[in-house]
């Protein structure tokens, strides 16, 4: 599929499906982190520790139909330098109907929100909030088992390599029983604004 605006393609989409079939079967483990149950949300961290962010990313932030529940805190103001790897809790905050197509379609949405900002991290003391113009460049999704995105799922995050103004990042989702669901790859646009 392509998308065109303007008369210019600005996005590709191939997709591949198959039926469900016995077969060979392994998986990563779920990293241990600390249980969702005993995390606060983003919001409520920035709240906790007076974070203050412009109005239009406060904004972004409350109109999100997820919950994001970050195992390492990272403060994205602080100007300090992170690894290139975190691991969030995600679940979705809405009602979805109970059809797995719907799920998948939810959780390939919200892949994409902070990801790319995973190979960011070693470089908060280079830069301000802001002055990154990111993007995703490309996107894959493979989907390996079935989850609810009403049901906290791990989303465990590492960027191996950022060069030439472009970052890599890869994803693996877990269900909280520790059932790898799914695994991301993406390549990211971070152009530093003169």
């Amino acid at each position: 599929m392509v998308a065109v605006q303007n008369g210019t393609p600005i996005f590709n989409m191939s997709c591949s499906f198959q039926i469900e079939e016995d077969g060979l079967e392994h998986k990563d483990e779920m990293p241990e982190v600390t249980h969702h149950s005993k995390l606060m949300t983003d919001l409520e961290l920035m709240d906790e520790h007076n974070i203050q962010v412009p109005p239009e990313f406060k904004r972004f932030l409350s109109s999100r139909f997820f919950a994001f529940k970050p195992v390492q805190f990272i403060n994205p103001f602080d100007g300090k330098s992170y690894p290139a790897s975190r691991s969030i809790w995600l679940k979705c905050s809405e009602e979805i109907p109970d059809h797995l197509a719907f799920h998948q379609e939810a959780l390939a949405f919200v892949s994409d929100f902070n990801l790319l900002t995973t190979a960011t991290l070693p470089y908060g003391d280079r830069f301000k909030f802001g002055q990154l113009q990111m993007a995703s460049l490309d996107h894959a999704m493979w989907l390996h088992r079935p989850f609810r995105v009403g049901e906290w799922l791990l989303y465990d995050m590492e960027s191996p390599s950022a060069s030439n103004s472009r970052g890599v990042n890869f994803g693996k989702i877990f269900r909280e029983d520790g059932t790898l669901v799914a695994t991301v790859a993406q390549e990211g646009l971070m152009r530093v604004r003169s």
